[in-house]
Parts: C-alpha cells; sequence; structure tokens
C-alpha cells in the first residue's frame, strides 16, 4: 500500500511538469520552425540544429525543413537535411527533396543528405533505387556511403546486392571493404 501511495504522489507531481515539458517542447518546434526563415542564416543553421536535437518531434516541422534544403547557405542545407534524418521516418515527405540534394556542389550537404535517406528507411519507393544508382558515382565517398547506407537497410535492400558484388571489383579498397560487409547485412551472410 505504501508504494501506491508513493506512486499516486509522484503522479501528481511529475504530471503537471510533464505538461509543462511538452508545451515548452511544442513552443520550441514553432519558434524553431519559424527561425527557419530568418534572414540570418547563422539564426537558420541553428534552428535546423536545434530540431535535429527534437528528433521525432520535429516532424511538424518537415515542410519547412524541406525548404531549408534549397537555402543559399551550404551549411542550413547541411543541418536540415541531418534534422530530417534524426525525425526518422516521419520525414518521408522529405525524400524527394533529399534526392535532389545529393547533387548539392557541397560534399556536406549531400553526404547528410544521404545520410538522412537511409535514417528515414527504404519503405519510400525511391530510396533504394537511388541508392543503387550512387554505386556507380564517380565520387568514391558518394559510392563507399551508397553501399554502406545499403547494407544498413539489411534484407530492405535485397535488390542492391548484384551491383554490390560488381564493387567488389572497385578500384578504391575502402569501397570493396563498404560493399563487402553491406552484402552481408543485406544477405545475413549467404
Amino acid at each position: 500500500m505504501r508504494t501506491e501511495t508513493r506512486r499516486l504522489a509522484g503522479a501528481r507531481i511529475l504530471g503537471p511538469l510533464l505538461a509543462l515539458a511538452l508545451a515548452a517542447c511544442a513552443s520550441d518546434l514553432r519558434r524553431n520552425t519559424e527561425r527557419l526563415s530568418d534572414p540570418s542564416p547563422s539564426v537558420r543553421r541553428g534552428a535546423a540544429a536545434e530540431l535535429a536535437l527534437m528528433r521525432e518531434e520535429a516532424a511538424p516541422a518537415v515542410p519547412a525543413l524541406i525548404r531549408a534544403l534549397s537555402d543559399e547557405d551550404t551549411f542550413v542545407r547541411r543541418d536540415a537535411a541531418v534534422a530530417l534524418g534524426k525525425i526518422g521516418p516521419a520525414a518521408e515527405s522529405a525524400v524527394p527533396a533529399l534526392i535532389r540534394a545529393l547533387h548539392d556542389e557541397s560534399a556536406a550537404v549531400h553526404q547528410s543528405s544521404l545520410w538522412a535517406l537511409r535514417r528515414i528507411g527504404p519503405a519510400h519507393p525511391d530510396v533504394v533505387p537511388t541508392l543503387i544508382s550512387l554505386l556507380d558515382s564517380a565520387r568514391t565517398g558518394m559510392r563507399w556511403n551508397a553501399a554502406l547506407s545499403l547494407g544498413k537497410m539489411g534484407p530492405a535492400a535485397k535488390s542492391a546486392v548484384p551491383r554490390l558484388r560488381r564493387l567488389l571489383q572497385d578500384g578504391d579498397s575502402e569501397v570493396r571493404a563498404a560493399a563487402e560487409k553491406s552484402i552481408r547485412q543485406i544477405t545475413g551472410g549467404e
């Protein structure tokens, strides 16, 4: 009985605190979403970084983060991609914009976009085919990262195995190692 009394007392105390925390989170979400349109690049970068820290709770900011992928500032674009990746599958509507961002002139932006696509996952029908197409990139880092990303998707990326097998002949040893590891992750070592 005594333990139950303590639980009830704890619930009475924590309930209002939880409500305050949720209200603060909603306020931060609104504030940071608005800050993505601020004239100052440093403010926009900060807003994207703070939304990334909110992870799935930042899902309502996905439309604003998609717009931020086209920002004039490289670091805003990079941080927007990271935030979308941290949101995960709830950011699935960002996949087309992230695919476009793979062609950004900044390596940081296209690497962050690739990472975000992996985190959003293979549920979107364009993710795995896009990653497979990146296995043919002239950029060694892009081939390596695409191979690793496909491997982390596991069996959902089984359509990539034939192309990954061809990468076992790549001129870069790190790309070959990534392809080998990914094949094991996708096939379960078959």
